[in-house]
């Protein structure tokens, strides 16, 4: 005991720590033949692992967007056969390049211990001169999903005030409420903009 610390616990804490890191050293992907494991097999133990509920939920609210919205009438406009195949074309790519990108992202954690995986950490270890154009396809991603709900939002909110007003939205006072561009700025400037500034 020096000065009322216990060397002791100290010699211990630090024992603890030298098996712990020497335990994570023994997962890491220089010391593991990755070629023969799964991905699922190359996440740490104190990762957070999710269900799959809310692994579900989470990619339900990733992949079906307003475009959603827009298939019947594509269905429509190319026929059911052709509708059935594009999609079953896109749903193949789409999945393929989801297990690409979520088995990079498990080897990129494991090599750094840490859960930093994103797109752009990801195009930089793999292509370093195309990382900048990860952000901007994110970016403009990003805001054609906000465009398109800001026009199913302008679309939409005349006919439903329309609809619960009735005669009444023909006044001169309420004439606005018809207005898709009314509808379109007040959603931007309550909702949209709060959560940006």
């Amino acid at each position: 005991t020096y000065n009322g610390y216990d060397t002791n616990d100290h010699e211990i804490s630090k024992s603890k720590s030298k098996s712990t890191q020497n335990d994570l050293r023994r997962q890491t992907p220089s010391a593991m033949n990755i070629d023969n494991m799964n991905p699922s097999q190359l996440l740490f133990d104190w990762a957070p692992k999710a269900t799959i509920m809310s692994s579900i939920i989470n990619l339900c609210n990733s992949i079906v967007g307003a475009a959603i919205l827009g298939l019947p009438y594509a269905a429509s406009e190319v026929g059911w056969l052709n509708a059935i195949i594009l999609l079953a074309v896109c749903s193949i790519v789409s999945q393929f390049t989801f297990q690409l990108q979520t088995s990079a992202g498990i080897i990129y954690n494991n090599s750094t211990q840490t859960l930093s995986s994103s797109y752009y950490t990801l195009s930089k270890v793999t292509v370093p001169k195309l990382a900048l154009i990860s952000d901007i396809v994110v970016a403009l991603s990003c805001l054609g999903a906000a465009t398109s709900y800001l026009i199913i939002i302008g679309d939409n909110m005349p006919s439903v005030m329309i609809h619960l007003m009735g005669d009444d939205i023909n006044q001169k006072s309420y004439l606005f409420l018809k207005d898709r561009r009314f509808w379109i700025s007040m959603y931007m400037i309550f909702l949209i903009l709060p959560t940006v500034i």
